[in-house]
């Protein structure tokens, strides 16, 4: 009858228990976190587990069993300005330093032709890496592919090309009716 008694508390316990057991993996989760953030507040994210996202852009560097690799969060990174994105800022980025075995899923790195992978990678943030000559970078752990690249198109803009040839034929026709001057003068 004792039992019945406190069957409340027990319930309340166990729902304690169970959210507690739900929440605590989505605590655990590094935060992600932005290249702005980890710049101005490098003290604080320095030597923290941390996830960063962006696209892979430039080379892929190998080093040994390891590589380098940059990643980009500006705004280009999700809608270039061909795309219809709009100028916005600078660029920015991360240079990210992980075992060459986590770098083989990238596809595509991003450059004027190419839209690079977007990825998510989780490591260690070093302010000043002195294993790095003091370089600010991050020690990956992970790389997650989020998002494939491919081709960048540039599409021909008529109205500059039409422009251009316009400026070129009045550039040729003014040089040659100035030559035609200096010649009637002598």
């Amino acid at each position: 009858m004792r039992l019945m008694s406190n069957r409340p508390a027990i319930t309340l316990l166990l729902a304690a228990v169970l959210l507690a057991t739900a929440v605590t993996p989505a605590l655990a989760q590094p935060p992600l976190v932005t290249s702005g953030q980890l710049i101005e507040e490098h003290k604080k994210w320095d030597g923290k587990t941390i996830t960063y996202q962006g696209e892979a852009i430039g080379d892929i560097l190998r080093r040994g069993d390891s590589a380098w690799i940059n990643v980009n969060d500006d705004a280009y990174a999700s809608r270039n300005i061909e795309e219809g994105g709009k100028p916005s800022g600078y660029n920015s980025g991360q240079s990210v330093w992980l075992p060459i075995s986590l770098v083989r899923p990238v596809e595509f790195l991003g450059d004027y032709d190419t839209r690079g992978d977007v990825i998510s990678v989780t490591g260690t943030f070093h302010a000043a890496w002195p294993e790095h000559g003091g370089d600010m970078a991050i020690e990956a752990s992970t790389l997650e592919v989020v998002r494939r690249g491919g081709p960048i198109e540039h599409p021909l803009d008529v109205t500059k090309l039409a422009a251009a040839i316009v400026l070129l034929v009045s550039g040729a026709a003014l040089y040659f009716a100035n030559k035609k001057a200096e010649l009637l003068r002598t």
